[in-house]
């Protein structure tokens, strides 16, 4: 049996790994697994280690595109695959990996889903989060200042100089080509809802 794919795309902090688990939960998760593209991270071994941290994690040329492609084909076609496990505190990949059975239904969740056209062409639908500007960088605020101990100024610095850029140059102009567009603000419920409507009536239909 093949999978049916979905990608969900948006802005940093745009709420898509949150929406993810909704949807998922709406369609059960015996029936839906989620995959984030943040596995698929390059590993930088070589490189010093205090220089890791430095790289720009918001640029596509950080993401193993080919193997992500690979890995979505086999489990389109409903072949297992061997999933990568990023180590994010030492910025490489870890040796061990996590085989995926495809269930019915896989949501890959990621920033630049739409930006590889080979990548888009393999997903049965694309939804992309729509997410103010101002409440994906408060998000991000609080995040990296938890989970990362980063300073207000780091992440801003890294947010105008990275992150906006790589947003408006690759990232916003998947919104043009997403089958469906939910907002990522106010009731991620409802989106889920809609999301998980269109993921039942579309895949009704996909042989």
């Amino acid at each position: 049996m093949t999978a049916f794919l979905v990608g969900l795309t948006g802005g940093s902090c745009a709420g898509k790994t949150t929406l993810a688990g909704l949807v998922q939960k709406r369609l059960s998760p015996t029936a839906a697994a989620i995959i984030s593209s943040d596995r698929y991270y390059r590993p930088l071994d070589h490189l010093p280690p205090e220089r890791r941290s430095r790289e720009n994690f918001d640029s596509p040329a950080l993401l193993d595109f080919e193997l992500l492609k690979e890995h979505l084909s086999l489990l389109r076609a409903g072949k297992p695959a061997r999933l990568p496990v990023y180590d994010f505190r030492l910025h490489t990949r870890s040796p061990q990996t996590e085989r995926l059975v495809p269930p019915p239904v896989i949501l890959v969740e990621g920033i630049f889903l739409l930006a590889d056209p080979d990548l888009e062409r393999l997903f049965h639908l694309a939804v992309y989060v729509e997410t103010r500007e101002a409440v994906r960088l408060a998000r991000r605020l609080r995040r990296d200042r938890a989970e990362r101990g980063k300073t207000a100024e780091e992440i801003l610095d890294r947010y105008f100089a990275e992150v906006r850029p790589a947003h408006q140059r690759l990232v916003r102009p998947g919104r043009e080509s997403a089958g469906l567009v939910v907002n990522g603000e106010d009731n991620l419920e409802e989106s889920a809802r809609l999301v998980a409507g269109r993921i039942e009536q579309t895949a009704a239909g996909t042989p």
